[in-house]
């Protein structure tokens, strides 16, 4: 039998994940790197690590304070880098662990239809599974409200994440980040429901979940809610705008799947779409949970971002040191890939990874 893994009475019992190890001090906020819909684009991945290398030096975070990443679905799946070549997509995962076990980010994802699912069939199912297990072991947060897993599966979601925010008072604040995957997930996606191993079941309708969700968060005395949905900013707003009529903590939706950049106020709250291919927004969420300093990088803001600085040499696998930071020293592991797979749209041979 199906078990839900998410939903009002579980609410009570979970705060499945929390930062509680972690407080940041009183005069820096908390900073955030979003990104959605990546589609395992390997050149992209590199132009992102060192765009972020730059912004980690010229904005360093305090030791024990990391920067949350939050990724709003479609991390990986089919792109012209094929997942067959580049071993289902394993090295943007081995990323994302390599950058949550440097403790400078805490990794947030919340899944979309793609993934390890667009490999297909059994398999796909097989390393969906496999993928995620391997993120929760090196303690990145997967968090996801909606899908109704097994019972063999029901370790692989939490709802939702509290965040402790800075605080200028002994009180403590908290930011609730609330998870949800496509409400269309199961006919926008390669995932077979029907063929073991399975993971999701269903999704429970997102509206009246999110609903009870906010409710919830406002009750257990959360200082804000930042809702992260693998949903196109039309329908994104359409499930958060009923909410935001009457009493909520919302302090930012942030939304995917629609590959769009979206900046939007709707009755007071910002709505942000990032993009695709790892184009990226950053933003901080300070002592009240207000959201400051919101900017979205494309590519060519990335590019301008990268020359601001000298470039300093990065290495091949073979030839990465301590001495990089984890940001370069996987921006040379991704291009050496490349470099020796790829020709333009051409593959050249098997990517060993």
């Amino acid at each position: 039998m199906a078990r839900l893994t998410t939903g009002p009475a579980l609410l009570l019992l979970m705060s499945l994940t929390s930062f509680a190890e972690i407080s940041p001090s009183n005069s820096e906020p908390l900073h955030f790197i979003q990104f959605s819909d990546a589609h395992s684009d390997l050149g992209a991945m590199v132009r992102l690590l060192r765009a972020l290398n730059v912004l980690s030096v010229s904005a360093p975070t305090s030791p024990g304070h990391p920067t949350i990443l939050l990724i709003t679905g479609d991390l990986s799946g089919d792109s012209k880098y094929s997942m067959d070549v580049m071993d289902s997509g394993w090295c943007v995962y081995e990323m994302l662990a390599a950058l949550q076990e440097s403790g400078k980010y805490q990794v947030v994802f919340v899944i979309g239809n793609h993934e390890a699912f667009d490999q297909g069939g059994a398999d796909g199912n097989r390393i969906f599974i496999e993928q995620i297990r391997f993120l929760k072991s090196k303690n990145v947060s997967v968090v996801v409200a909606n899908a109704v897993t097994t019972p063999e599966t029901k370790d692989l979601f939490v709802p939702y994440l509290d965040v402790p925010l800075p605080s200028n008072s002994e009180a403590s604040k908290t930011l609730r980040i609330i998870g949800l995957t496509l409400e269309a997930f199961l006919s926008k996606t390669s995932y077979e429901p029907n063929l073991e191993p399975r993971s999701i079941v269903s999704i429970t309708p997102s509206g009246p979940l999110l609903k009870d969700m906010v409710a919830q968060s406002l009750r257990d005395g959360t200082t804000a809610t930042l809702v992260a949905a693998h949903e196109n900013h039309e329908t994104l707003a359409a499930l958060v705008s009923p909410i935001l009529d009457g009493p909520h903590n919302i302090t930012l939706a942030v939304g995917g799947h629609g590959h769009d950049i979206i900046q939007e106020t709707i009755k007071g709250v910002p709505f942000l779409e990032s993009g695709y291919g790892f184009m990226f927004s950053r933003f901080d969420v300070d002592t009240s949970g207000r959201v400051t300093a919101l900017r979205t990088y494309t590519y060519e803001d990335q590019d301008r971002l990268i020359a601001s600085i000298p470039r300093p040499p990065f290495a091949s696998s073979a030839q990465a040191t301590h001495t990089l930071s984890v940001e370069l020293e996987w921006a040379g592991k991704i291009q050496s890939l490349i470099d020796t797979h790829f020709r333009g749209d051409e593959i050249i041979g098997t990517v060993p990874f």
